[in-house]
């Protein structure tokens, strides 16, 4: 898929049909990254962004595609991206390259609208980051508010298991257990 993503597209094998799926929506992101017109919906965009960066990165920590970053940032910048669209892109940069700092504050800009159904991130997924880069700077305030405001709105059960170990990290962090 990095391979792909420098050499401005590819073909997968025949035995991975998922690589093709994928291979064709980053070239689509890439695409609208450069035809501004094309873009409807910087909500759209941001899911494609995420999409595409997990497909890239998946298992991954540490590094990010320096090809796809630049290609983003120089795309927001030029079409003046809303704090939202920039914030999704932040925080997948900054979470995966652990600047829990930079990731919190991302993550924080988004749990309001995103809980208010605009489509910038997928919930579960910013349930997820806000969280853990919340947790892992001492703003257990803000990853409770995440887990409160983020959790009705996951399509999880009650009962899920991740959910509620987040909700007994934060609770850990808000006794102070584990300092």
């Amino acid at each position: 898929m990095r391979g792909a993503i420098e050499a401005g597209g590819g073909i997968s094998p025949e035995e991975f049909p998922d690589w093709q799926a994928e291979l064709v929506h980053l070239q689509r992101l890439i695409e609208l990254s450069d035809l501004r017109p094309l873009l409807d919906s910087w909500e759209v965009w941001s899911t494609a962004f995420v999409r595409a960066e997990n497909t890239l990165h998946w298992g991954t920590s540490g590094w990010v595609d320096p090809t796809l970053y630049a290609t983003v940032y120089a795309f927001m910048d030029r079409h003046d991206a809303p704090p939202e669209a920039r914030a999704t892109v932040d925080l997948m940069r900054a979470y995966s390259l652990g600047e829990w700092g930079r990731a919190a504050a991302a993550a924080n800009r988004l749990v309001g609208p995103v809980a208010d159904a605009e489509q910038w991130i997928p919930v579960r997924l910013l349930l997820d980051l806000a969280v853990v880069s919340n947790l892992e700077v001492g703003q257990t305030a803000a990853a409770r508010n995440a887990v409160d405001v983020l959790t009705p709105h996951t399509d999880r059960a009650e009962w899920n298991v991740r959910n509620r170990l987040l909700a007994a990290l934060v609770a850990q962090a808000e006794s102070g257990e584990g300092d």
